[in-house]
């Protein structure tokens, strides 16, 4: 279900008038949260409904079996089976039907052609459940935090559905962690919520979404990624900007719908996104873009193997390892690992330089190697957002000979063929510019709805949520990372 359809407000409101029915009865809202997550869901398939609990449950097993409080009373070696044993089982759905297919072509690729004719072929044919890469994470962060922290009490079932199920993130995140979830869910519903802060955010969501992404795609993105050898050079340039600004305000517009929307609630979730295009390299990137995802990847994947204490060259693989991993997690394909070990070879290449940098630095007799820092800090952005540009057209492309297609056309230059419309560089412009002065569109915005009474403000952003359906073009584009 779409957040930008009739039947998701029909839904919604539904939602409220029960938060708010609910407000003194902490027990039935428990009940009631976990049951509005899964109507939500089922709405987009029933056929994947029952995954969803299913994993909930085996989550909520291995946390009981690696506390401290097991009721098998298990040794430390067996809670750390049973942790594993447990991740093992909530990550094999998303391994079968987002991987499976995978495998197969790269045994066919490695020549192991009788070994992939021994495997089942039909599994490949199944659906991906949506939103099942997002879920999976968080019911593992789950069992890793109970492992990690045994003497916490465990969440209760309904709780833990609560959490996986939360209808404004079970599609697409922003992932959240278990103890901010759980702390909000087990209180009753919030008598006071910040509503001009959370109606801030859906326009905001809205305006990202309908007017730039979706008209970046329709007109930009989908014709010249589909057949790059028809356009010239300054319009595949064009379009690689194109993507990077669609991507950004699609993913980060439906954050703060999602967002919006679970403050009406009363729920806090975490920041996804800030700025991340003004980042000076690589590394600040990953603190700003997909916030959620990079940290879980810190947390869960990169620390575990054994981040930065084994020494230099281990932590340089543990780079390139997590980010190739954190590429295959968007989807079942070769570009998307390139696509990952291009920003993992980038953040290498970060950690050697800063390693170098003062060794130089001290050789020329400690002299300031940058003259204007602003100049130096522009330049650092520059090449920062180009070369994650340059990156994206891997992420984007249909297959590996279509990016390759693009960049060649970018790097030879001057290649003929046919442009866009004048104003595609607008809508790039614009989406560059609300990250820097998206801060404060914000604050004045809540300004203006701090000096009307709540009839007007109800008005105004009636208004302008209708305004902004008017601008943007016709029918309902998906969410990107939907298909993720």
């Amino acid at each position: 279900m779409n957040f930008i359809t009739v039947p998701f407000v029909v839904f919604f409101l539904g939602v409220l008038c029960g938060c708010r029915l609910l407000r003194d009865r902490p027990a039935l809202f428990r009940i009631f949260l976990p049951a509005a997550g899964l109507i939500f869901y089922a709405a987009g398939g029933v056929y994947a409904l029952p995954l969803l609990p299913l994993e909930a449950a085996v989550a909520w097993g291995a946390g009981l079996l690696t506390g401290k409080g097991s009721p098998l009373a298990l040794s430390a070696a067996g809670r750390r089976r049973a942790a594993g044993i447990g991740i093992a089982l909530c990550l094999s759905p998303l391994a079968l039907l987002k991987y499976y297919e995978f495998f197969l072509s790269c045994l066919h690729g490695l020549g192991l052609r009788r070994l992939a004719l021994l495997m089942p072929a039909d599994i490949a044919d199944w659906a991906l459940p949506a939103g099942l890469s997002f879920y999976s994470f968080q019911a593992v962060a789950y069992i890793v935090d109970r492992y990690r922290n045994p003497e916490e009490s465990p969440a209760p079932f309904t709780d833990l559905l609560s959490y996986l199920a939360f209808f404004p993130t079970v599609l697409a995140g922003p992932i959240m962690r278990p103890g901010d979830f759980l702390t909000q869910a087990a209180r009753a519903p919030a008598r006071e919520v910040d509503a001009a802060g959370s109606t801030a955010l859906i326009l905001s969501g809205l305006f990202k979404k309908v007017v730039l992404a979706s008209f970046l795609s329709e007109y930009a993105v989908r014709d010249v990624f589909a057949l790059p050898e028809a356009y010239s050079s300054g319009t595949v340039l064009l379009a690689t900007y194109a993507y990077a600004v669609q991507i950004y305000c699609d993913f980060s517009g439906y954050t703060d719908l999602a967002t919006g929307i679970a403050g009406f609630m009363g729920f806090t979730l975490p920041r996804n996104f800030d700025a991340p295009y003004l980042s000076c390299n690589i590394r600040e990137f990953w603190r700003r873009w997909h916030i959620t995802l990079s940290s879980w990847l810190r947390d869960y994947l990169y620390i575990p193997l054994g981040g930065n204490r084994k020494g230099p060259a281990r932590h340089c693989v543990n780079l390139l390892l997590t980010m190739a991993l954190g590429g295959l997690w968007h989807g079942a394909h070769l570009r998307f690992v390139v696509w990952g070990l291009l920003h993992g070879a980038a953040l290498v290449l970060l950690l050697l330089w800063r390693k170098v940098r003062p060794v130089a630095e001290n050789a020329g007799g400690g002299r300031a190697t940058s003259g204007n820092p602003a100049l130096g800090r522009l330049c650092a952005r520059l090449a920062t957002f180009h070369f994650v540009c340059a990156a994206w057209v891997f992420f984007r492309a249909e297959d590996m000979p279509t990016a390759l297609s693009m960049l060649e056309r970018i790097i030879l230059w001057n290649e003929p063929g046919d442009a866009l419309p004048f104003t595609v560089p607008l809508a790039v412009a614009a989406g560059l510019f609300i990250q820097w002065a998206g801060p404060s569109i914000h604050a004045a915005f809540l300004r203006l709805q701090d000096a009307l009474c709540r009839p007007l403000q109800a008005l105004l952003a009636a208004f302008l949520a209708g305004l902004i359906l008017r601008m943007g073009p016709d029918g309902v584009f998906p969410f990107i990372y939907f298909s993720f």
